[in-house]
């Protein structure tokens, strides 16, 4: 039915195609710091999410204004490994609920961050240690002993 109220659709899906890789190329390559000023606020603006995540015992403005924080860093440089960290971290406290109870979805999506900042620095050790935190949490403590000694998430 679309296609005889639109013939043009089969020309523009082609072109939306396109317009989705432009625009992810684009993305790539203006997420990647070009000054020593953009890598010093990458990193302040890192340290200051870790030092509000740090503050955090229950009070939502310090977890959004981490969020922010991390999301414009991400936006600056998507291949900064610390800054997953951090957006684990938040993940991990945004869901928790108390003991070790978390809302569906935050353990995944803080395994998700961590994974991407390894996959950026495979050597990373604060990920990995937050590996081992966050497989506990997850049930799997045997999976964080052994991620804490091989510095690999399982």
């Amino acid at each position: 039915m679309a296609q005889r109220l639109y013939p043009s659709l089969k020309i523009l899906a082609p072109l939306s195609v396109v317009a989705v890789v432009l625009a992810s190329a684009y993305s790539y390559v203006c997420a990647t710091p070009n000054s020593s000023t953009q890598i010093q606020t990458v990193q302040q603006q890192t340290d200051e999410a870790k030092a509000l995540l740090s503050r955090y015992r229950g009070e939502s403005e310090y977890l959004t204004q981490a969020k922010v924080m991390i999301d414009e860093v991400i936006s600056i440089d998507k291949n900064y490994a610390p800054v997953y960290r951090e957006l684990a971290r938040h993940h991990l406290r945004e869901g928790h609920i108390h003991s070790r109870k978390y809302r569906p979805g935050s353990l995944e999506a803080a395994e998700n961050a961590l994974k991407r900042a390894v996959e950026i620095d495979s050597k990373y050790a604060d990920a990995y240690v937050l590996f081992g935190d966050l497989y506990y949490s997850m049930g799997r403590p045997m999976d964080g002993f052994r991620c804490r000694i091989s510095s690999r998430p399982q």
